[in-house]
């Protein structure tokens, strides 16, 4: 596992990003934003369904908090399946109450300019879609000022 931090640090550093403020407590871990967008990257080794376990790369970006309201959580539901469609690595799924982008790739093959470029492609449309997404179905709440104001 060791060799695939190398790689996955150079494409970290490719988006010009300081690898020293990514590394996490866990050497396997490591966390940037783009934008409003956070990222995490997890190095680690994924069972597949042959039993045999592979080194992965697994970027994750929270996206916005699953609406409470039922016709606003399914609207919001159909535009995450209509746009995964649409996707050529990255994917949308709910946990513990949030909206994830995420993908997964198998690093035996990957080179750093490849695994730079699939960071940089998650990380934009996570960036794209945290903003736009959250315009449509995340009330902001108002500032103390705008409360007085009211």
């Amino acid at each position: 596992m060791e060799k695939y931090i190398e790689v996955i640090e150079s494409a970290i550093e490719q988006l010009g990003v300081d690898i020293k403020k990514c590394r996490t407590q866990d050497p396997h871990k490591w966390h940037l934003h783009r934008g409003k967008a956070q990222v995490i990257i997890f190095l680690r080794e994924s069972q597949v369904h042959t039993g045999d376990k592979r080194p992965t790369m697994v970027i994750v970006s929270p996206i916005l908090p699953v609406p409470e309201e039922e016709a606003t959580r399914n609207k919001l539901y159909g535009i995450l399946l209509e746009t995964s469609h649409k996707m050529i690595t990255e994917s949308f799924s709910t946990a513990e109450g949030w909206v994830y982008m995420s993908t997964t790739y198998y690093l035996e093959e990957v080179n750093q300019k490849e695994a730079a470029y699939l960071l940089d492609s998650l990380s934009y449309y996570a960036q794209m879609f945290t903003t736009e997404l959250r315009k449509g179905f995340v009330k902001e709440e108002k500032t103390e000022e705008e409360n007085k104001e009211a």
